[in-house]
């Protein structure tokens, strides 16, 4: 049983190895900051700031995940093992947005430089990665693509 698989689920898998490992490395710096340092919470910024860190380096981890599994070429339940990881990281991505978005405007800082970094830097991250997630779900749904993750 000689198969080839199309090309665009090699390019899936290693783009979401790769955006998900520098997700991964960009918040697992931040959290010990965000969630270890800093004392008290002054302001309910600081503990969406806190929330966003945490829900990134999740979705972060769930992207490397379905990569990896998307790369593994003889494995059963393929096709369905890695949607519920893309749709996981996608949740896990729309908390980061909605994180970022909460602290943006509840959040009363000196001067709003965290409100800024969370409205400027947080949430285009989040959306670039709801779009990597929502293309590789729509991408894997096609039939002829749903076909060559199933093994028979």
């Amino acid at each position: 049983m000689n198969r080839v698989e199309p090309v665009g689920i090699y390019i899936l898998g290693l783009l979401s190895i790769f955006v998900g490992l520098a997700v991964v490395f960009f918040w697992g710096l931040l959290i010990p900051e965000f969630v270890f340092g800093g004392g008290g919470r002054r302001d309910l910024a600081d503990f969406f700031a806190t929330l966003s860190v945490l829900s990134g380096f999740v979705a972060g981890l769930l992207t490397v995940a379905s990569g990896t599994c998307l790369l593994i070429s003889r494995w059963k339940h393929r096709f369905v093992t890695v949607v519920a990881l893309m749709i996981a990281a996608a949740s896990a991505q729309a908390a980061l947005a909605g994180f970022a978005l909460l602290g943006v405007v509840l959040g009363h800082t000196r001067e709003g430089l965290l409100e800024g970094y969370l409205l400027v830097f947080v949430v285009p991250i989040a959306i670039v990665l709801l779009v990597l997630t929502s293309s590789g779900v729509w991408y894997l749904k096609r039939p002829h693509i749903r076909r060559a993750l199933e093994v028979e």
